[in-house]
């Protein structure tokens, strides 16, 4: 009885291996289905951030296009000394433009070329003191930095125009 048992189990092991290998074809295919439905998914998919990435950089090739046709524009209507004395800043997300000039810093929007604002300027002339620098302030996009002769650094908030510290 268990030499007819063990003959079986001998005779079921070519079998066990070509059930495995049936199911090893059987995985491959299901692979193989599963990878061609993700090219199907992945191509358009592709095609498509591709094309948003494009027009993110047509924009933006756009912009600083235009941002340094103005600035040559600007330089052009008001002499090189205001713009050129001192480093022009452009804000984080390009739209504006900061220059000295007179005691204060002008804020100019990029797509029209207008004046927005100016800043640290007082209708008083003998309180303007000389400016020596401008930045962007590191921990909020949206403020800028004035470092007066005077070692005073003011802190605005160039969208509103507030004084903040």
């Amino acid at each position: 009885m268990l030499h007819a048992y063990q003959q079986s189990l001998e005779c079921a092991k070519p079998i066990r291996k070509l059930t495995q290998a049936r199911k090893y074809i059987i995985y491959i295919g299901l692979e193989t289905v599963y990878r061609e439905r993700l090219k199907q998914i992945y191509e358009p998919v592709k095609h498509r951030l591709d094309y948003q990435l494009a027009l993110q950089n047509a924009r933006k090739d756009f912009e600083r296009t235009n941002m340094i046709n103005w600035i040559r524009n600007k330089i052009r209507q008001f002499g090189i000394g205001t713009i050129m004395k001192y480093r022009p800043v452009v804000s984080s997300d390009s739209k504006y433009i900061f220059t000295i000039g007179d005691g204060c810093v002008y804020v100019w929007i990029v797509k029209t070329g207008e004046c927005l604002r100016l800043i640290n300027h007082n209708s008083n002339s003998n309180d303007q003191q000389i400016i020596l620098a401008q930045s962007i302030n590191p921990n909020n996009q949206l403020q800028l930095c004035v470092a007066q002769q005077n070692g005073i650094i003011n802190v605005w908030d160039y969208e509103d125009g507030i004084l903040i510290h």
